[in-house]
């Protein structure tokens, strides 16, 4: 279903006595491509937060910040 190029959808009887209809759709690769694209170009950011209020964890995490900016 992956690597079809075109867009192919149809309908088809299955079963035994042909009760059934069996639609075959190929739509994958264009979901697949989007949620793709749409994770890929968001870069992640992060928030740190110190838990604790003295100082060396509050100079921790604007270490942090900077250093996750960075990269």
């Amino acid at each position: 279903m992956w690597m079809r190029s075109e867009m192919k959808i149809g309908i088809r009887f299955g079963g035994d006595r042909g009760q059934y209809k069996l639609i075959e759709s190929n739509i994958y690769r264009s979901i697949v491509t989007g949620l793709v694209s749409t994770i890929a170009n968001q870069r992640p950011s992060f928030q740190p937060e110190a838990i604790n209020d003295d100082h060396k964890s509050m100079s921790q995490d604007i270490i942090f910040d900077a250093v996750s900016n960075y990269f």
